[in-house]
């Protein structure tokens, strides 16, 4: 074929507009429908594969997908006739801002998640693959898995490795079949090499056995992304495929960097033509490199066996990682706020919840509110289940995230645990990036500085050294009958305690608890031993009754009023006017028994 044919009396072919190891495709322009299209053919015998193609194809209708049109065929061999986009690959754009990067990313994003959704996996994501036409617009392309780029030859018996090396994720490597997850790693390989030039495993003219053998080894190098963007990148980019976020996910965590930044940049320092660079940008692009400056992980994959060992370069002998003496330990002194200011205003609140706990708070321009908390917990008798990650000589667990709740779980060697519980007003799909976020902040000074210890001594009229286990008394643990007085279960630092009952379902716990001064919504007050009282049915859970008993008041380092709370919570299956009479009596013992105020 050559330029001047027509094929089937209708589509007259201009220029060849690319071609790949089994396919060729041209530039035409259909003479009937008087508009531009792209006409793609197989250059061997394997034609079903254009057939497959347009099957595939033909599932999916989005503005970011490129459309098939028909399907021909001439002379035995098969045409595939689809929409003309007129412009360049991701690959012959070249580095971009990253504010296009996370713009377009949504583009493919979005696209790629209506592949999902009509049951497609696409195979072989890569910058090549990804068309922009000249307004800007990303559309995928490429779904026949029609070559075997960089890879001419077979690899080990006798298969063809699918997709293309720099963007397959590892366990494909591994010869693991391609689904969705590994679509979604290679989408954050595409936009990685969009923003740092390179792919996650080194540059695309590298030699591919060298591209290989990192892959297998899982040797990612994905440092250089800062704020939200890197972050997005280093999730789908995961090793284990069941914790990177769908495709609809990265959509949705992208589109919000592309509005948040939209406004922060000036005009015509980022022409959409020329492929990205432009002078350094003020606003978000600048806060967000500055918040996160060395919170990127180096991920360092081991060679042997299949295990995955990604290491922060810690040595054995590090920093001290045993917990000790647990009224010494600062939550506050875990993560720092301003490696998760990209994601917003961030700040400390150092006077929510108990006192094994810290909180960081961010407020968005939307006025949307997320709160990162972070806390110090006792071993329990046996480790969370699930696929743990290992960084030196911690390791982090990732839960799948709800609408509204993502959590993230480092166990240290002397298997106390740091719980990130992260949380928001509304749901939010960024959630759990920013988990990530801070789970790798508090990794990394781990590694760096180990258990973070108070340097502020608290008050001496403080809850803080109290034993929660022993404000009931005799006087209060005889108000349940079968209660395991010989037994109590303390939490971290003794902040909180919980007795069981020995003849049926029911408990007593005392917690901690630092609030907003309370009102008449957290209860019913009365006067306990001079004590104020708030006692709420249901106030802690189902079936319980909830007795906060105010301490102290005091002013917090914001300057704003705050009280010291102990909580006294029964749960049973009496109904609630006699649970809340057993709440009222050991919150009368426990009165009697806290420290002056």
């Amino acid at each position: 074929m050559r330029a001047g044919d027509v094929i089937e009396g209708r589509y007259h072919l201009l220029e060849q507009a690319g071609s790949g190891g089994h396919a060729v495709v041209w530039h035409a322009h259909d003479q009937l429908l008087k508009r531009a299209v792209a006409l793609k053919h197989a250059r061997s015998a394997e034609t079903e594969i254009s057939v497959h193609e347009a099957e595939l194809l033909a599932r999916v209708r989005h503005p970011n997908v490129v459309e098939v049109f028909d399907v021909i065929r001439v002379e035995d061999r098969w045409w595939l006739v689809m929409e003309y986009v007129s412009g360049r690959s991701l690959a012959e754009i070249g580095v971009m801002s990253a504010e296009r990067t996370a713009r377009l990313g949504a583009q493919v994003a979005s696209g790629l998640a209506a592949v999902h959704a009509a049951g497609v996996v696409h195979r072989d994501i890569t910058a090549a693959n990804v068309l922009v036409s000249h307004d800007d617009t990303a559309k995928l392309s490429d779904f026949g898995i029609s070559r075997d780029v960089h890879l001419a030859t077979t690899l080990t018996g006798g298969a063809v490795l699918p997709g293309t090396l720099g963007y397959i994720s590892p366990e494909v490597a591994d010869g693991g079949r391609p689904d969705r997850a590994s679509d979604v790693f290679a989408l954050g390989a595409t936009l990685f090499l969009a923003v740092q030039g390179r792919t996650p495993f080194g540059e695309v003219n590298a030699h591919p056995m060298a591209l290989l053998r990192r892959t297998m080894n899982r040797q990612l190098a994905v440092s250089g992304v800062d704020g939200e963007l890197g972050a997005v990148l280093r999730a789908t980019l995961r090793l284990e495929p069941q914790q990177r976020p769908t495709a609809a996910q990265v959509q949705a965590m992208l589109s919000g960097i592309a509005d948040r930044v939209e406004g922060d940049v000036p005009t015509g320092d980022d022409d959409p033509h020329r492929g990205g660079g432009g002078n350094p940008r003020p606003g978000w692009v600048r806060r967000a490199g500055a918040a996160l400056a060395g919170v990127v992980l180096l991920l360092l994959v081991a060679a042997a066996g299949d295990s995955s060992v990604r290491t922060l370069g810690q040595r054995p002998s590090g920093p001290n990682l045993e917990v000790g003496e647990t009224h010494t330990v600062d939550p506050c002194g875990l993560a720092t706020a301003a490696a998760l200011d990209g994601f917003g205003a961030a700040r400390y609140d150092a006077d929510r919840g108990n006192f094994n706990r810290c909180d960081i708070l961010i407020r968005s321009g939307d006025d949307r509110l997320e709160d990162v908390k972070l806390s110090f917990e006792n071993p329990t008798p046996q480790d969370p289940v699930g696929p743990f990650e290992t960084y030196g000589r911690v390791r982090v667990l990732r839960l799948p995230g709800a609408g509204d709740e993502c959590d993230r779980t480092i166990v240290l060697p002397d298997h106390y645990q740091i719980d990130i519980d992260t949380v928001a007003d509304r749901d939010d799909a960024r959630l759990c990036v920013v988990g990530d976020t801070a789970t790798e902040n508090v990794v990394d000074r781990l590694s760096h500085n180990g258990i973070p210890r108070r340097t502020d001594r608290m008050p001496a009229n403080s809850l803080f050294w109290s034993d929660a286990c022993r404000l009931p008394g005799s006087t209060g643990l005889s108000q349940l009958p079968g209660v395991a007085a010989l037994n109590p279960l303390p939490d971290f630092g003794n902040w909180a305690c919980r007795y069981n009952s020995t003849i049926g379902p029911g408990s007593l716990r005392v917690i901690f608890d630092r609030n907003v001064p309370l009102t008449a919504d957290n209860g019913t007050p009365e006067t306990l031993s001079g004590h104020t009282v708030f006692i709420q049915p249901d106030g802690y859970g189902p079936q319980d009754c909830l007795a906060r008993i105010v301490h102290r008041g005091y002013t917090t380092a914001l300057s704003t009023p705050a009280v010291e709370l102990a909580l006294v919570v029964i749960e049973n299956t009496e109904p609630a006017e006699q649970r809340c009479l057993l709440a009222t009596d050991v919150a009368t013992a426990v009165t009697t028994n806290l420290p002056p105020s």
